[in-house]
């Protein structure tokens, strides 16, 4: 009887595990966002920040092209209606592309009418993505291309793409680190407040994996320079974050 029983609770936890494994994990631009490069191609890079991707690839000759596209996620039955020219689905319109549940991401090209892409101009890329949530990105398409995340580009690309981004009005994700930081930190709780100063909180805050510069160290705060759609300076506890750098 005991061996019995060791028996079916063994299945049960088999099964268990099992249904872990194949539940399809969340995705968010939150999961991308950074800096991701070609481990075959080191030339061929891309970022993702707010709800772009930008392809950046450097050429031989010194010359580095930008370009954006529109990025997030359908569900693999809207692509399939998608797909198939089944209403409304003849186009797919900007506001379609959401976080999602789904393993699928699409990226569309920019500035188009209406913001809604005929049929065969719209999917640029689409992705089905393997363990998403993991350092590295193998992508789906015909052949595997396989990325890595870097924290940071070197000065020359850096310049370039940090100009054609303000022409945009974007910035650098949030993880970034600037090739000009000597010194920087890491968020490493889910969500850090900012204080004007010490033990005066404000309303903002940063959540894990945010990189800032570190300006001063006072005791157990620091006080750091963040560069997101607006920079922030002000204090962080110390406990609260990982000094890299």
């Amino acid at each position: 009887m005991k061996i019995l029983m060791k028996f079916l609770i063994t299945l049960i936890l088999i099964g268990q595990l099992n249904n872990l494994y194949s539940e399809k994990i969340k995705l968010s631009r939150e999961t991308f966002r950074g800096v991701w490069e070609n481990d075959d191609e080191p030339n061929d890079i891309f970022i993702i920040t707010g709800n772009y991707k930008i392809c950046i690839y450097k050429y031989s000759d010194g010359n580095i092209s930008v370009n954006f596209y529109i990025y997030g996620f359908i569900s693999s039955e809207d692509n399939d209606k998608y797909s198939a020219g089944i209403e409304p689905y003849r186009c797919l319109p900007v506001k379609n592309l959401k976080d999602s549940g789904e393993y699928l991401v699409v990226y569309m090209e920019e500035n188009f009418p209406d913001n809604c892409l005929p049929k065969p101009r719209t999917l640029y890329y689409d992705y089905y993505i393997d363990e998403p949530n993991s350092p590295n990105i193998d992508f789906v398409y015909m052949h595997f291309l396989h990325y890595t995340r870097v924290n940071c580009l070197d000065s020359t690309t850096e310049h370039y793409v940090l100009k054609a981004l303000k022409e945009k009005g974007l910035t650098m994700p949030g993880n970034y680190i600037y090739s000009s930081w000597k010194h920087y930190g890491r968020v490493k709780l889910a969500k850090v407040m900012i204080y004007s100063e010490p033990e005066k909180p404000t309303k903002m805050y940063l959540i894990e994996g945010d990189v800032f510069k570190i300006i001063e160290e006072k005791d157990d705060w620091i006080y750091i320079e963040f560069i997101g759609k607006k920079g922030i300076n002000g204090w962080v506890r110390k406990k609260d974050v990982s000094i890299v750098k």
